[in-house]
Protein backbone atom coordinates (compact mmCIF):
# COMPACT_ATOMS: atom_id res chain seq x y z
CA UNK A 1 0.00 0.00 0.00
CA UNK A 2 1.20 3.59 -0.60
CA UNK A 3 3.05 5.28 2.24
CA UNK A 4 0.60 7.45 4.22
CA UNK A 5 1.09 11.19 4.26
CA UNK A 6 2.19 12.82 7.50
CA UNK A 7 0.68 16.16 8.51
CA UNK A 8 1.35 18.70 11.25
CA UNK A 9 -1.02 16.92 13.62
CA UNK A 10 -0.01 13.36 12.62
CA UNK A 11 -1.90 11.28 10.08
CA UNK A 12 -4.61 12.96 8.05
CA UNK A 13 -7.92 11.65 9.44
CA UNK A 14 -9.26 11.34 5.91
CA UNK A 15 -6.36 9.09 4.88
CA UNK A 16 -6.60 6.44 7.59
CA UNK A 17 -9.40 4.48 5.90
CA UNK A 18 -7.00 3.78 3.03
CA UNK A 19 -5.02 1.60 5.45
CA UNK A 20 -7.92 -0.90 5.41
CA UNK A 21 -8.24 -3.22 2.43
CA UNK A 22 -9.57 -6.59 1.22
CA UNK A 23 -6.85 -8.71 -0.38
CA UNK A 24 -7.81 -10.84 -3.37
CA UNK A 25 -8.12 -14.61 -3.20
CA UNK A 26 -6.56 -16.74 -5.91
CA UNK A 27 -8.73 -19.81 -6.49
CA UNK A 28 -6.86 -23.12 -6.75
CA UNK A 29 -7.96 -26.62 -7.70
CA UNK A 30 -8.05 -27.58 -4.03
CA UNK A 31 -9.04 -24.36 -2.25
CA UNK A 32 -7.67 -20.83 -2.43
CA UNK A 33 -4.58 -18.74 -1.69
CA UNK A 34 -4.64 -15.16 -0.36
CA UNK A 35 -1.72 -12.72 -0.13
CA UNK A 36 -3.12 -10.99 2.94
CA UNK A 37 -0.11 -8.80 3.75
CA UNK A 38 2.78 -8.29 1.34
CA UNK A 39 5.27 -5.59 2.35
CA UNK A 40 9.02 -5.12 2.01
CA UNK A 41 9.73 -6.13 5.61
CA UNK A 42 7.21 -8.91 6.26
CA UNK A 43 4.38 -10.90 4.73
CA UNK A 44 1.34 -12.91 5.74
CA UNK A 45 -0.38 -15.32 3.35
CA UNK A 46 -3.42 -17.51 3.92
CA UNK A 47 -4.23 -20.83 2.23
CA UNK A 48 -7.39 -22.90 2.49
CA UNK A 49 -6.62 -26.47 1.38
CA UNK A 50 -9.41 -28.99 0.92
CA UNK A 51 -9.07 -32.51 2.31
CA UNK A 52 -6.94 -34.67 0.02
CA UNK A 53 -5.58 -31.71 -1.94
CA UNK A 54 -1.94 -30.72 -2.27
CA UNK A 55 -0.68 -27.12 -2.17
CA UNK A 56 2.81 -26.69 -3.71
CA UNK A 57 5.10 -24.18 -2.03
CA UNK A 58 8.30 -23.18 -3.81
CA UNK A 59 11.11 -20.70 -3.10
CA UNK A 60 9.66 -18.37 -5.75
CA UNK A 61 6.71 -17.70 -3.40
CA UNK A 62 9.05 -16.16 -0.79
CA UNK A 63 12.25 -14.95 -2.45
CA UNK A 64 15.07 -14.36 0.08
CA UNK A 65 12.66 -14.77 3.00
CA UNK A 66 12.46 -16.77 6.17
CA UNK A 67 9.06 -18.50 6.39
CA UNK A 68 7.00 -19.92 9.22
CA UNK A 69 4.07 -22.19 8.34
CA UNK A 70 1.35 -22.06 10.99
CA UNK A 71 -1.69 -24.36 11.03
CA UNK A 72 -4.81 -22.61 12.29
CA UNK A 73 -7.25 -25.42 11.58
CA UNK A 74 -7.15 -28.95 10.18
CA UNK A 75 -4.10 -31.17 9.68
CA UNK A 76 -1.39 -31.22 7.02
CA UNK A 77 1.65 -33.28 6.05
CA UNK A 78 4.82 -31.55 4.79
CA UNK A 79 7.49 -34.09 3.84
CA UNK A 80 7.93 -36.15 7.03
CA UNK A 81 6.35 -33.48 9.23
CA UNK A 82 2.74 -33.76 10.39
CA UNK A 83 1.30 -30.42 11.56
CA UNK A 84 -1.86 -29.98 13.59
CA UNK A 85 -3.47 -26.76 14.92
CA UNK A 86 -1.00 -24.40 16.65
CA UNK A 87 2.03 -26.24 15.27
CA UNK A 88 4.61 -24.57 13.06
CA UNK A 89 7.41 -25.27 10.60
CA UNK A 90 10.22 -22.72 10.13
CA UNK A 91 12.65 -22.64 7.18
CA UNK A 92 14.66 -20.48 4.78
CA UNK A 93 12.82 -20.38 1.45
CA UNK A 94 15.98 -19.72 -0.56
CA UNK A 95 17.56 -22.90 0.84
CA UNK A 96 14.81 -25.26 -0.30
CA UNK A 97 16.20 -28.01 -2.48
CA UNK A 98 12.76 -28.73 -3.95
CA UNK A 99 9.20 -27.40 -3.58
CA UNK A 100 7.34 -28.27 -0.38
CA UNK A 101 4.07 -30.04 -1.06
CA UNK A 102 1.51 -29.37 1.66
CA UNK A 103 -1.01 -32.21 1.74
CA UNK A 104 -4.26 -31.65 3.66
CA UNK A 105 -5.40 -34.62 5.73
CA UNK A 106 -8.64 -32.69 6.33
CA UNK A 107 -9.96 -29.25 5.33
CA UNK A 108 -7.21 -26.95 6.62
CA UNK A 109 -6.43 -23.27 7.12
CA UNK A 110 -2.69 -22.63 6.86
CA UNK A 111 -0.89 -19.30 7.34
CA UNK A 112 2.57 -18.33 6.10
CA UNK A 113 4.43 -15.65 8.08
CA UNK A 114 7.54 -14.37 6.33
CA UNK A 115 10.25 -11.78 6.82
CA UNK A 116 13.93 -11.00 6.47
CA UNK A 117 16.11 -13.96 7.51
CA UNK A 118 17.74 -14.13 10.93
CA UNK A 119 21.36 -15.19 11.22
CA UNK A 120 20.89 -17.88 13.85
CA UNK A 121 19.49 -21.42 13.84
CA UNK A 122 18.37 -22.16 10.27
CA UNK A 123 21.17 -24.10 8.64
CA UNK A 124 21.19 -25.15 5.02
CA UNK A 125 17.89 -26.84 4.12
CA UNK A 126 16.68 -27.32 7.72
CA UNK A 127 12.95 -27.54 8.53
CA UNK A 128 12.41 -26.66 12.17
CA UNK A 129 9.13 -27.87 13.67
CA UNK A 130 7.69 -26.61 16.95
CA UNK A 131 4.46 -25.94 18.77
CA UNK A 132 3.42 -22.33 19.29
CA UNK A 133 5.16 -20.79 22.26
CA UNK A 134 4.82 -17.76 24.55
CA UNK A 135 1.09 -18.12 25.14
CA UNK A 136 -0.39 -15.18 27.04
CA UNK A 137 -3.85 -15.40 28.58
CA UNK A 138 -4.66 -11.70 28.72
CA UNK A 139 -7.66 -10.13 30.42
CA UNK A 140 -8.90 -8.99 27.01
CA UNK A 141 -7.62 -11.72 24.68
CA UNK A 142 -5.63 -14.92 24.26
CA UNK A 143 -2.38 -14.16 22.45
CA UNK A 144 -0.26 -16.86 20.81
CA UNK A 145 3.18 -15.68 19.76
CA UNK A 146 4.31 -17.84 16.88
CA UNK A 147 7.75 -16.28 16.76
CA UNK A 148 9.66 -13.59 18.64
CA UNK A 149 13.11 -12.01 18.60
CA UNK A 150 13.55 -12.51 14.88
CA UNK A 151 13.48 -9.87 12.15
CA UNK A 152 9.71 -10.24 12.03
CA UNK A 153 7.01 -11.37 14.42
CA UNK A 154 3.81 -13.37 13.99
CA UNK A 155 0.87 -13.68 16.36
CA UNK A 156 -2.59 -15.14 16.57
CA UNK A 157 -4.90 -13.03 18.75
CA UNK A 158 -8.25 -14.30 20.00
CA UNK A 159 -10.48 -11.43 21.14
CA UNK A 160 -13.23 -12.47 23.49
CA UNK A 161 -16.57 -10.91 22.60
CA UNK A 162 -16.92 -7.47 24.17
CA UNK A 163 -13.25 -7.18 25.17
CA UNK A 164 -10.62 -4.89 23.70
CA UNK A 165 -6.91 -4.11 23.75
CA UNK A 166 -5.44 -0.94 25.18
CA UNK A 167 -5.45 2.26 23.13
CA UNK A 168 -1.77 2.74 22.21
CA UNK A 169 0.86 3.48 19.56
CA UNK A 170 4.39 2.42 18.61
CA UNK A 171 7.36 4.55 17.60
CA UNK A 172 9.17 1.87 15.58
CA UNK A 173 6.94 -1.15 15.15
CA UNK A 174 5.07 -1.65 11.88
CA UNK A 175 2.24 -4.18 11.95
CA UNK A 176 -0.76 -5.48 10.07
CA UNK A 177 -3.91 -7.31 11.16
CA UNK A 178 -5.79 -9.88 9.07
CA UNK A 179 -9.22 -10.99 10.32
CA UNK A 180 -9.57 -14.77 10.17
CA UNK A 181 -13.03 -15.01 11.76
CA UNK A 182 -15.51 -12.93 13.76
CA UNK A 183 -15.98 -9.17 13.65
CA UNK A 184 -13.26 -6.72 14.72
CA UNK A 185 -13.95 -3.19 15.92
CA UNK A 186 -10.99 -0.94 15.12
CA UNK A 187 -10.45 2.54 16.57
CA UNK A 188 -7.89 4.89 15.03
CA UNK A 189 -7.02 8.41 16.21
CA UNK A 190 -5.49 10.86 13.77
CA UNK A 191 -5.75 14.45 12.54
CA UNK A 192 -6.44 16.85 15.40
CA UNK A 193 -7.17 14.14 17.93
CA UNK A 194 -10.15 12.78 15.98
CA UNK A 195 -11.31 9.17 16.41
CA UNK A 196 -12.55 7.00 13.55
CA UNK A 197 -14.14 3.58 13.97
CA UNK A 198 -14.22 0.72 11.51
CA UNK A 199 -15.64 -2.79 11.50
CA UNK A 200 -13.44 -5.42 9.85
CA UNK A 201 -14.90 -8.71 8.67
CA UNK A 202 -13.16 -12.02 7.81
CA UNK A 203 -10.82 -11.57 4.86
CA UNK A 204 -10.10 -7.89 5.56
CA UNK A 205 -6.75 -6.43 6.63
CA UNK A 206 -5.37 -3.17 8.02
CA UNK A 207 -1.86 -1.70 8.10
CA UNK A 208 -0.78 0.09 11.30
CA UNK A 209 2.17 2.44 10.76
CA UNK A 210 4.46 3.79 13.52
CA UNK A 211 2.86 6.66 15.41
CA UNK A 212 -0.72 5.75 14.49
CA UNK A 213 -2.84 5.46 17.64
CA UNK A 214 -5.01 2.35 17.52
CA UNK A 215 -7.21 0.00 19.53
CA UNK A 216 -9.05 -3.21 18.61
CA UNK A 217 -11.85 -5.25 20.16
CA UNK A 218 -14.17 -8.15 19.41
CA UNK A 219 -17.78 -7.40 18.51
CA UNK A 220 -18.05 -11.18 18.66
CA UNK A 221 -15.45 -13.88 19.33
CA UNK A 222 -12.79 -12.87 16.82
CA UNK A 223 -9.52 -14.40 15.59
CA UNK A 224 -6.92 -12.02 14.15
CA UNK A 225 -3.53 -12.84 12.62
CA UNK A 226 -0.89 -10.17 13.22
CA UNK A 227 2.42 -9.81 11.40
CA UNK A 228 4.93 -7.12 12.26
CA UNK A 229 8.52 -6.05 12.61
CA UNK A 230 10.27 -7.07 15.83
CA UNK A 231 8.01 -6.72 18.86
CA UNK A 232 9.26 -4.93 21.96
CA UNK A 233 7.12 -4.12 25.01
CA UNK A 234 9.20 -0.95 25.44
CA UNK A 235 7.85 0.34 22.14
CA UNK A 236 4.18 0.27 23.23
CA UNK A 237 2.98 3.66 24.54
CA UNK A 238 -0.31 3.58 26.42
CA UNK A 239 -3.06 6.16 25.92
CA UNK A 240 -5.93 4.27 27.56
CA UNK A 241 -5.85 0.99 29.44
CA UNK A 242 -7.62 -2.14 28.15
CA UNK A 243 -9.81 -1.80 31.23
CA UNK A 244 -11.32 1.31 29.62
CA UNK A 245 -13.97 -0.13 27.35
CA UNK A 246 -14.06 0.86 23.69
CA UNK A 247 -17.11 2.69 22.40
CA UNK A 248 -19.75 0.10 21.63
CA UNK A 249 -21.42 -0.63 18.37
CA UNK A 250 -25.21 -0.55 18.22
CA UNK A 251 -25.86 -4.02 16.78
CA UNK A 252 -29.47 -3.19 15.93
CA UNK A 253 -28.69 -0.22 13.73
CA UNK A 254 -25.06 -1.19 12.93
CA UNK A 255 -23.97 2.38 13.65
CA UNK A 256 -20.61 3.04 15.26
CA UNK A 257 -20.80 5.79 17.87
CA UNK A 258 -17.96 7.36 19.84
CA UNK A 259 -18.15 8.51 23.44
CA UNK A 260 -19.38 11.98 22.53
CA UNK A 261 -21.90 10.61 20.03
CA UNK A 262 -20.43 12.95 17.38
CA UNK A 263 -18.75 10.53 14.96
CA UNK A 264 -21.35 8.32 13.32
CA UNK A 265 -20.78 6.05 10.34
CA UNK A 266 -24.05 4.50 9.18
CA UNK A 267 -23.59 1.07 7.66
CA UNK A 268 -27.23 0.79 6.60
CA UNK A 269 -29.25 2.34 3.78
CA UNK A 270 -27.62 0.01 1.29
CA UNK A 271 -28.77 0.06 -2.33
CA UNK A 272 -28.81 -3.20 -4.31
CA UNK A 273 -29.53 -3.22 -8.04
CA UNK A 274 -32.13 -5.80 -9.06
CA UNK A 275 -30.92 -6.76 -12.54
CA UNK A 276 -29.35 -9.55 -14.60
CA UNK A 277 -28.59 -7.22 -17.49
CA UNK A 278 -24.84 -6.46 -17.74
CA UNK A 279 -25.51 -3.15 -19.52
CA UNK A 280 -27.76 -1.94 -16.70
CA UNK A 281 -25.23 -3.12 -14.13
CA UNK A 282 -22.40 -1.21 -15.83
CA UNK A 283 -24.53 1.94 -15.96
CA UNK A 284 -25.18 1.69 -12.21
CA UNK A 285 -21.58 0.80 -11.32
CA UNK A 286 -20.44 4.01 -12.99
CA UNK A 287 -22.31 5.93 -10.26
CA UNK A 288 -20.36 4.05 -7.54
CA UNK A 289 -23.25 3.95 -5.05
CA UNK A 290 -24.24 0.27 -5.09
CA UNK A 291 -23.78 -2.07 -2.14
CA UNK A 292 -24.85 -5.21 -4.01
CA UNK A 293 -26.56 -6.76 -7.03
CA UNK A 294 -29.54 -9.15 -6.96
CA UNK A 295 -29.91 -11.44 -9.97
CA UNK A 296 -32.49 -14.02 -11.02
CA UNK A 297 -33.05 -16.07 -14.20
CA UNK A 298 -36.26 -14.26 -15.22
CA UNK A 299 -36.80 -14.53 -18.98
CA UNK A 300 -33.12 -15.15 -19.81
CA UNK A 301 -32.62 -18.61 -18.28
CA UNK A 302 -30.33 -19.79 -21.08
CA UNK A 303 -28.04 -16.75 -20.64
CA UNK A 304 -28.38 -16.42 -16.89
CA UNK A 305 -25.06 -17.79 -15.59
CA UNK A 306 -23.13 -16.22 -18.48
CA UNK A 307 -24.65 -12.86 -17.51
CA UNK A 308 -23.69 -13.40 -13.86
CA UNK A 309 -20.08 -14.02 -14.95
CA UNK A 310 -20.15 -10.84 -17.04
CA UNK A 311 -21.53 -8.89 -14.06
CA UNK A 312 -18.76 -10.26 -11.83
CA UNK A 313 -16.14 -9.12 -14.36
CA UNK A 314 -17.73 -5.66 -14.51
CA UNK A 315 -17.55 -5.36 -10.72
CA UNK A 316 -13.84 -6.25 -10.87
CA UNK A 317 -13.32 -3.80 -13.74
CA UNK A 318 -14.81 -0.93 -11.73
CA UNK A 319 -13.06 -2.09 -8.54
CA UNK A 320 -16.39 -2.55 -6.76
CA UNK A 321 -16.43 -6.20 -5.75
CA UNK A 322 -19.79 -5.90 -4.04
CA UNK A 323 -22.03 -8.90 -3.24
CA UNK A 324 -23.72 -10.54 -6.24
CA UNK A 325 -26.59 -12.86 -5.37
CA UNK A 326 -27.30 -15.71 -7.79
CA UNK A 327 -30.39 -17.92 -7.88
CA UNK A 328 -30.07 -21.68 -8.26
CA UNK A 329 -31.98 -23.30 -11.12
CA UNK A 330 -32.35 -26.73 -9.51
CA UNK A 331 -35.30 -27.71 -7.32
CA UNK A 332 -34.02 -30.82 -5.54
CA UNK A 333 -31.96 -29.86 -2.44
CA UNK A 334 -29.21 -32.40 -3.23
CA UNK A 335 -28.78 -31.10 -6.77
CA UNK A 336 -29.02 -27.53 -5.46
CA UNK A 337 -26.07 -28.23 -3.15
CA UNK A 338 -23.95 -29.51 -6.05
CA UNK A 339 -24.91 -26.55 -8.25
CA UNK A 340 -24.16 -24.03 -5.49
CA UNK A 341 -20.64 -25.41 -4.92
CA UNK A 342 -19.99 -25.59 -8.68
CA UNK A 343 -21.06 -21.96 -9.11
CA UNK A 344 -18.88 -20.79 -6.21
CA UNK A 345 -15.81 -22.38 -7.80
CA UNK A 346 -16.60 -21.62 -11.47
CA UNK A 347 -17.60 -17.96 -11.25
CA UNK A 348 -14.51 -17.20 -9.13
CA UNK A 349 -15.93 -14.17 -7.33
CA UNK A 350 -15.27 -13.74 -3.62
CA UNK A 351 -18.56 -11.95 -2.88
CA UNK A 352 -20.89 -14.41 -4.58
CA UNK A 353 -24.12 -14.97 -2.60
CA UNK A 354 -26.15 -18.13 -3.22
CA UNK A 355 -29.91 -17.50 -3.06
CA UNK A 356 -31.71 -20.36 -1.29
CA UNK A 357 -35.54 -20.26 -1.08
CA UNK A 358 -36.90 -20.00 2.45
CA UNK A 359 -38.20 -23.44 3.39
CA UNK A 360 -37.84 -26.41 5.70
CA UNK A 361 -36.08 -28.72 3.24
CA UNK A 362 -33.83 -25.92 1.99
CA UNK A 363 -32.73 -24.91 5.51
CA UNK A 364 -30.37 -27.87 5.78
CA UNK A 365 -28.78 -26.88 2.47
CA UNK A 366 -28.36 -23.26 3.62
CA UNK A 367 -26.68 -24.45 6.82
CA UNK A 368 -24.37 -26.76 4.86
CA UNK A 369 -23.28 -23.97 2.54
CA UNK A 370 -22.62 -21.46 5.33
CA UNK A 371 -20.48 -24.04 7.14
CA UNK A 372 -18.51 -24.43 3.89
CA UNK A 373 -17.83 -20.64 3.96
CA UNK A 374 -20.25 -19.98 1.09
CA UNK A 375 -22.43 -16.92 1.64
CA UNK A 376 -26.17 -17.55 1.55
CA UNK A 377 -29.24 -15.39 1.03
CA UNK A 378 -32.46 -16.91 2.36
CA UNK A 379 -34.75 -15.53 -0.31
CA UNK A 380 -38.44 -14.96 -1.00
CA UNK A 381 -39.27 -14.68 2.69
CA UNK A 382 -43.02 -14.32 3.14
CA UNK A 383 -43.39 -14.22 6.93
CA UNK A 384 -41.47 -13.67 10.15
CA UNK A 385 -40.98 -17.43 10.65
CA UNK A 386 -38.80 -17.43 7.56
CA UNK A 387 -36.60 -14.81 9.25
CA UNK A 388 -36.08 -17.18 12.20
CA UNK A 389 -35.09 -20.00 9.83
CA UNK A 390 -32.68 -17.69 7.98
CA UNK A 391 -30.93 -16.63 11.19
CA UNK A 392 -30.50 -20.21 12.41
CA UNK A 393 -28.92 -21.34 9.15
CA UNK A 394 -26.34 -18.57 9.42
CA UNK A 395 -27.59 -16.86 6.24
CA UNK A 396 -25.87 -13.57 5.48
CA UNK A 397 -29.08 -12.05 4.06
CA UNK A 398 -32.82 -12.49 4.46
CA UNK A 399 -34.74 -11.30 1.38
CA UNK A 400 -38.34 -10.03 1.74
CA UNK A 401 -40.38 -9.60 -1.47
CA UNK A 402 -42.51 -6.53 -0.68
CA UNK A 403 -44.87 -6.55 -3.70
CA UNK A 404 -45.72 -10.26 -3.35
CA UNK A 405 -46.55 -9.73 0.32
CA UNK A 406 -48.70 -6.70 -0.56
CA UNK A 407 -50.55 -8.85 -3.10
CA UNK A 408 -51.47 -11.22 -0.26
CA UNK A 409 -53.09 -8.32 1.60
CA UNK A 410 -50.32 -8.17 4.23
CA UNK A 411 -48.31 -5.10 5.25
CA UNK A 412 -44.72 -5.94 4.17
CA UNK A 413 -43.19 -3.17 6.28
CA UNK A 414 -44.74 -4.47 9.48
CA UNK A 415 -43.12 -7.78 8.59
CA UNK A 416 -39.78 -5.97 8.12
CA UNK A 417 -40.20 -4.30 11.50
CA UNK A 418 -41.00 -7.61 13.23
CA UNK A 419 -38.16 -9.41 11.46
CA UNK A 420 -35.76 -6.66 12.54
CA UNK A 421 -36.65 -7.30 16.19
CA UNK A 422 -36.28 -11.06 15.78
CA UNK A 423 -32.88 -10.78 14.11
CA UNK A 424 -31.35 -8.56 16.81
CA UNK A 425 -28.10 -10.22 17.87
CA UNK A 426 -27.76 -12.14 14.61
CA UNK A 427 -25.52 -11.20 11.69
CA UNK A 428 -28.28 -11.76 9.12
CA UNK A 429 -29.12 -8.58 7.18
CA UNK A 430 -32.57 -7.78 5.81
CA UNK A 431 -32.96 -6.94 2.11
CA UNK A 432 -36.34 -5.70 0.85
CA UNK A 433 -36.96 -6.32 -2.85
CA UNK A 434 -39.91 -6.49 -5.19
CA UNK A 435 -40.18 -2.69 -5.30
CA UNK A 436 -42.24 -1.47 -8.24
CA UNK A 437 -41.55 1.80 -10.12
CA UNK A 438 -44.93 3.25 -9.08
CA UNK A 439 -44.25 2.52 -5.41
CA UNK A 440 -41.28 4.81 -4.78
CA UNK A 441 -42.40 5.42 -1.20
CA UNK A 442 -41.70 1.73 -0.51
CA UNK A 443 -37.96 2.47 -0.52
CA UNK A 444 -38.32 4.91 2.36
CA UNK A 445 -40.84 2.73 4.20
CA UNK A 446 -38.50 -0.27 4.00
CA UNK A 447 -35.59 1.61 5.58
CA UNK A 448 -37.80 3.21 8.24
CA UNK A 449 -39.05 -0.26 9.18
CA UNK A 450 -35.48 -1.45 9.77
CA UNK A 451 -34.24 -2.91 6.47
CA UNK A 452 -30.47 -3.00 5.97
CA UNK A 453 -30.82 -2.75 2.19
CA UNK A 454 -33.35 -2.42 -0.61
CA UNK A 455 -33.05 -4.18 -3.95
CA UNK A 456 -34.65 -2.26 -6.81
CA UNK A 457 -34.55 -2.10 -10.62
CA UNK A 458 -32.48 0.57 -12.33
CA UNK A 459 -35.49 2.77 -13.16
CA UNK A 460 -36.46 2.91 -9.48
CA UNK A 461 -32.92 3.90 -8.44
CA UNK A 462 -32.87 6.58 -11.14
CA UNK A 463 -36.24 7.99 -10.03
CA UNK A 464 -34.95 8.24 -6.46
CA UNK A 465 -32.54 10.93 -7.69
CA UNK A 466 -35.07 12.97 -9.63
CA UNK A 467 -37.79 15.41 -8.61
CA UNK A 468 -39.50 18.01 -10.84
CA UNK A 469 -39.04 20.79 -8.29
CA UNK A 470 -35.29 20.09 -8.07
CA UNK A 471 -35.00 20.30 -11.86
CA UNK A 472 -37.17 23.41 -11.99
CA UNK A 473 -35.07 25.25 -9.41
CA UNK A 474 -31.80 24.27 -11.07
CA UNK A 475 -33.05 25.65 -14.40
CA UNK A 476 -34.22 28.87 -12.69
CA UNK A 477 -30.85 29.28 -10.96
CA UNK A 478 -28.82 28.65 -14.14
CA UNK A 479 -30.97 31.06 -16.18
CA UNK A 480 -30.66 33.74 -13.50
CA UNK A 481 -26.88 33.29 -13.40
CA UNK A 482 -26.54 33.69 -17.17
CA UNK A 483 -28.86 36.69 -17.16
CA UNK A 484 -26.71 38.31 -14.49
CA UNK A 485 -23.62 37.59 -16.61
CA UNK A 486 -25.12 39.48 -19.56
Amino acid sequence: MPKPKIYQYGYDINEVEKQIYTPQREETAGGYFCRAVDSERYGLYQAFIKKGSVFPLGPENFPDREVLIYVEGGEVDIKSNNLKPQETLLFRADQLKEPLNIEAKEDSFVYFFSGLPSSDDLRDGILKKSAVFNFRDQYWADVLWTMVNREFCGKKIFFKKGNNSSFHFHCYKQEAYFVHSGKLLLRIRAGKGEDRFFVLHPGQAVNISPGLMHQAGGLEDTVVMEVSTRDNDGDAFLIESEFTKMPKINETEDIIINKDNKNMANKKLKLFLDSTNPEEVEKALQKDILSGISTNPGMVVSEYFDNVRKIAELCKKYKQEIPISVMLTEADPERMAEQAKDLASQINYKNLIIRIPAGWEESRLAKELTEANINVECTLGMNEAHAILAANTGAKYFFIHASNIKDMGVDPFKMVENSRQLLNGFNTEIIVGGIRPKSMRDVVEAFLAGADAISAPLDVLEKMASHPKTTENIIRFVNAYHQWGK
